[in-house]
Parts: C-alpha cells; sequence; structure tokens
C-alpha cells in the first residue's frame, strides 16, 4: 500500500467522504477483507476515520444492474460531498 499521499489527493479533499464500496457476486470473509482494505489508502493519507464510510449493500447482486440500492446509496453519497 502506498502511505505517502499522491499529489493529485489535496488537503481540501480530506474534509469529503472517502468512501469504499463492496459488490462480489458470492461472499467470502477474504473478499470482504479485501473490500474493506481499499479504505487503508484513505487512513494513511490522512482521513479521519469519522469521514470514511463503507458500503457492502451490492453483496450477490448482479454487477448489470445499476438500481442496486447500495450502488445508489454510494452514488448519493459521492455527489453531496
Amino acid at each position: 500500500m502506498q502511505k505517502k499521499r499522491p499529489p493529485d489527493v489535496r488537503d481540501g479533499y480530506l474534509v469529503r467522504k472517502a468512501v469504499g464500496y463492496g459488490r462480489w457476486a458470492k461472499y467470502s470473509v477474504e473478499n470482504a477483507r479485501r473490500q474493506k482494505a481499499q479504505l487503508d489508502h484513505a487512513r494513511a493519507w490522512g482521513w479521519k476515520e469519522k469521514r470514511i464510510e463503507y458500503v457492502d449493500e451490492g453483496a450477490g447482486r448482479s454487477g448489470a444492474i445499476t438500481n442496486r440500492p447500495g450502488l445508489q446509496r454510494l452514488l448519493r453519497t459521492v455527489t453531496a460531498n
């Protein structure tokens, strides 16, 4: 994992939420761990825990369907920032 924050991730971004989204066809503990590990980058780059959110409402749902509740929640969160 890259610990140094990339230059294009500016300080001002840290007031926004860092959001990870988990979607997999078949649930496993390992899949869940890997999906949640995405947010380790946000932590290492300076996001406070209260600004980090993980949406895992996509498990077992087809990626071809865009009206998945978790995906819609992710889009609402990102566009609200």
